[in-house]
């Protein structure tokens, strides 16, 4: 009787340990829509790129006027200073 109490006991305790261990595996993990809301939530401030490198912050893509050939004048479109708005390079032009 008393080896079948020990051994019971002995079960009950490992499977206690491995409940505990799994349910703390499911509590670490974090879905990734959660983790992108997070990162979007600590990357807010002024920029308006919000931090992308590849972008010119307070800028816009605006017209200026450029001399294509002499006294011909063209437009091209270049990133010129504008607060709170966010201007991608690649979109721009040049005058040829």
């Amino acid at each position: 009787m008393k080896k079948k109490f020990l051994n019971g006991i002995a079960v009950l305790s490992f499977a206690a340990i491995a409940a505990f261990n799994l349910n703390l595996d499911f509590a670490n993990k974090v879905s990734p829509l959660t983790l992108a809301n997070i990162e979007a939530l600590a990357s807010e401030s002024d920029d308006p790129c919000r931090g992308n490198p590849f972008y010119a912050s307070n800028q816009a893509l605006k017209s200026e006027r450029c001399l294509k050939y002499p006294l011909v004048y063209g437009y091209k479109l270049t990133c010129k200073n504008e607060t709170g708005r966010c201007c991608d390079p690649t979109d721009q032009t040049k005058c040829e």
